[in-house]
């Protein structure tokens, strides 16, 4: 009886049961991203307008390679540099939260530094810089900003901005098409840790071996600037 119900429980002649089929738990589907959409920027239309009258500028766009951006800026006779700053930096640096902390490793740093600013030769007579440099810790953002100082033509203007929304559980990460002089589409592509927010004081101290910081106000919780070479 004993060895009738041993063999019942696992199997004949000393067999092993077949194992239960393992369960398939299906992996959470990733966050859907935002749509994009369009804003205006009164700051980006005045760097348009300190570029009027001129042609065969050279312009930095550390957006990434867009055709959208380069027909733009050819339809006023400009040459357009890219460079997609913001994947060699998770590429570098990884998009988790140890992403500001693994920017203080010092060769992680000149590895960044290497496939960005070291690359390009200047002079620009223009930059768009977008939202990029928020995602820097110091010591890292003031060699960037160093490394732009020394790209740019005298008198020249940066386009930049910055998140002024503290509430926010992570920094959006997003593409910028140029549609017109003073409106861009705004393309979502994930996001990265939130990071300490900047102050009007605090971009002031970072731009500070620059001419002038000038701020613009926005509805969107942005802190848009021209800064002058």
């Amino acid at each position: 009886m004993l060895k009738d119900t041993l063999r019942s429980w696992f199997g004949h002649s000393g067999e092993a049961a077949a194992a239960a089929p393992a369960l398939s738990i299906a992996a959470p589907a990733p966050k859907a991203l935002p749509a994009p959409y369009l804003r205006t920027s009164h700051a980006l239309e005045q760097f348009f307008q300190d570029l009027s009258g001129r042609d065969s500028l050279r312009i930095l766009d550390l957006s990434g390679a867009s055709q959208a951006n380069l027909n733009f800026l050819m339809q006023y006779g400009h040459q357009l540099y890219c460079e997609d700053f913001v994947s060699t930096m998770e590429t570098v640096f990884g998009k988790g939260p140890d992403f500001y902390e693994n920017q203080a490793n010092e060769a992680r740093m000149e590895e960044f530094l290497e496939q960005t600013f070291a690359s390009l030769h200047g002079p620009f007579d223009g930059a768009l810089v977008w939202d990029t440099l928020q995602f820097l810790q110091p010591p890292l953002l003031d060699h960037a900003v160093g490394h732009l100082n020394r790209l740019m033509e005298p008198q020249s203007l940066i386009y930049s901005f910055f998140c002024s929304n503290d509430k926010l559980p992570a920094l959006p990460v997003n593409s910028y098409r140029l549609e017109t002089n003073k409106s861009i589409r705004v393309i979502p592509r994930g996001e990265l840790p939130m990071s300490q927010i900047q102050t009007n004081r605090g971009i002031e101290r970072t731009f500070s071996d620059f001419n002038s910081v000038k701020f613009f106000l926005t509805r969107e919780h942005l802190r848009e600037v021209l800064v002058r070479r």
